[in-house]
């Protein structure tokens, strides 16, 4: 719990930092990426301060590739 009110006392700083720029900035685009990113980010450092187990991305790649792999496995030990 302290460690989550740390991270979110982190972020507020980054935004304070960083607000001048974001705000006069002509492309709003980059303050959406930039808050997203910042949001994405956050939820990640306190999902894994709570020791949730968050899967890699080699994880994802697997879940996607493992059934293709499969297939051609079968389509060429035919």
């Amino acid at each position: 719990m302290v460690m989550s009110i740390v991270i979110v006392m982190i972020v507020i700083l980054i935004i304070c930092s960083q607000w001048t720029r974001l705000h006069d900035n002509k492309e709003p685009v980059t303050t959406w990426l930039f808050f997203i990113l910042l949001t994405l980010g956050t939820a990640l450092a306190i999902a894994l301060s709570f020791r949730i187990d968050v899967p890699s991305p080699v994880d994802f790649v697997t879940f996607i590739f493992q059934p293709i792999s499969n297939a051609l496995q079968a389509l060429l030990h035919t």
